[in-house]
């Protein structure tokens, strides 16, 4: 990390702290970053940071992330490209906030997304990891994921509920 002070890394826009970082990795993915930062940007809050790391691209991805301004983004353009695992690693070190959450890059969030993630650990403090059901999009048609929390863990007592799987098997017949 640079010579900064913990207080100024952890400042965002207006002084206001830092809560939470969106953390989101890229690699030549140009036709796809746009709509993650777009997402990241919708969100509603002044107290988060959004993070781009470009891996590496040598496709137009340094050029599409380059069109966004907004006093919550900053980006990192890496020369070379690292694993990533190695990638991920060095974000983490990179994150401002309190709180942190990767968004792949060919994925959204919505606008409230940030704010209820914060909301639910300032009501249980004690919640470590959290993560939420997805919405699958197929053209125009959004269907819930078929894994995932069907409740946050936190209102469970800490017992992660899972969605049950269709049977998916045929019916077995009997001998006749």
């Amino acid at each position: 990390m640079s010579g900064e002070s913990i207080a100024a890394r952890t400042r965002g826009m207006k002084g206001i702290p830092i809560r939470l970082t969106v953390v989101i990795p890229t690699l030549n993915r140009a036709q796809l970053v746009g709509r993650a930062i777009e997402s990241a940007l919708s969100q509603r809050r002044d107290d988060i940071e959004i993070l781009v790391s470009d891996n590496g691209s040598t496709d137009a991805t340094p050029s599409i992330i380059e069109r966004y301004r907004d006093p919550r983004l900053r980006t990192i353009r890496h020369g070379r490209t690292m694993s990533a695992v190695s990638h991920g690693n060095y974000l983490i070190r990179e994150v401002r906030g309190e709180l942190f959450v990767g968004l792949s890059d060919d994925d959204w969030i919505e606008p409230e997304f940030c704010g209820r993630a914060i909301e639910l650990y300032d009501r249980h403090p004690e919640i470590r990891f959290a993560y939420s059901g997805a919405l699958l999009h197929y053209a125009e048609v959004a269907m819930p994921s078929l894994l995932g929390p069907e409740v946050e863990s936190a209102e469970t007592g800490g017992v992660l509920v899972r969605k049950r799987l269709p049977d998916r098997r045929p019916a077995r017949r009997s001998p006749a």
